[in-house]
């Protein structure tokens, strides 16, 4: 194994250590980042990496914990699901937008010896 990976193994079991077990006792991403002296980025990828080894660290506006219920862990996936809809809505005026741009022609595009102005 490799350094790296250990390390980030180590960081990952503190992290699980850190979280609190229950709704109840959601932690914010502040506190989180206080408590592990990282930034919020950092522990939100930590979070990501430890959801991608299967704990079950789910989140809502109050915060994080180790979800230990059916019923919350859908509650969460469905918010995440609704969530990632919604981006891929958000996204479609702008695809629409530069599809629009593909069969223009653009002055600053045009080749030595083509000439628009003629």
């Amino acid at each position: 194994m490799s350094m790296q990976r250990s390390t980030t193994n180590r960081v990952v079991e503190t992290l699980i250590l850190v979280i609190p077990k229950g709704a109840e006792n959601a932690i914010h991403l502040k506190e989180l980042s206080e408590k592990l002296h990282m930034n919020d980025g950092t522990v939100k990828r930590y979070i990501k990496l430890a959801r991608q080894q299967g704990y079950r660290i789910v989140s809502n506006s109050k915060g994080y914990w180790l979800s230990e219920s059916k019923e919350e862990m859908i509650k969460w996936r469905n918010m995440m699901r609704k969530q990632a809809l919604s981006r891929l809505e958000a996204i479609k005026p702008i695809n629409n937008s530069l599809n629009d741009y593909d069969g223009q022609i653009s002055l600053t595009d045009t080749k030595k010896g083509d000439c628009l102005n003629e």
